[in-house]
């Protein structure tokens, strides 16, 4: 194939018209000749627009492809988002339940924490006289930060009882139980002084 036989073909190669075998030699002779093969690759690279329009009858089916592509697409989203809100849904509800059960279980909601958290041990009494605002806040402030502590300090002292239990004569022992009951007591009064 010659260099001007290309040049020639090259339109018909880009419109597809070429027959296989053609536009394969046109392809060998550009891959051995650099002048074509640069006729050739600029002339894959130019913009189009000097293409001629494509036909009326290409573009509907290939407008309905499309639309109908993008109908998928859109009925596959709105299908997962059903799902999505679904889902939330019955997670929001399941968490009700939770809550609802939660609450019921342990005797209602209270306004004292320290009641629920400390196993009883440090309760303010349901007969005490009405408190300002302030001053429940900060009682019950004072006892939500000492909770964890007050939790601890019993956990200590149920360890240390129940090795005074296997020995009772044990000196040391009861050292470490009395600064731990010493310093229970020191925490009941700072959150009773925070409080009033």
């Amino acid at each position: 194939m010659s260099c001007d036989l290309v040049s020639s073909q090259v339109a018909a190669y880009l419109d597809g018209t070429l027959s296989p075998e053609a536009a394969s030699r046109l392809e060998w002779h550009a891959a051995s000749c650099a002048k074509c093969e640069v006729l050739l690759e600029t002339a894959t690279t130019r913009p189009m627009t000097y293409a001629p329009a494509l036909p009326a009858s290409l573009k509907v089916p290939t407008l309905a492809a499309v639309d109908a592509q993008r109908q998928l697409q859109h009925a596959r989203h709105q299908r997962n988002l059903r799902w999505r809100r679904g889902g939330i849904v019955v997670t929001l509800a399941a968490a009700a339940v939770l809550v609802v059960t939660v609450v019921t279980r342990n005797g209602g909601l209270t306004n004292d924490p320290l009641m629920v958290a400390d196993s009883g041990r440090v309760t303010s009494s349901p007969s005490a006289p009405l408190k300002s605002g302030v001053m429940r806040e900060a009682e019950s402030m004072a006892k939500v930060q000492a909770a964890p502590e007050f939790s601890a300090l019993d956990a200590a002292m149920q360890e240390l009882d129940a090795a005074l239990e296997a020995t009772p004569d044990d000196a040391e022992l009861r050292r470490y139980r009395s600064t731990i009951r010493t310093r229970r007591d020191e925490l009941e009064r700072r959150v009773r002084d925070a409080a009033s």
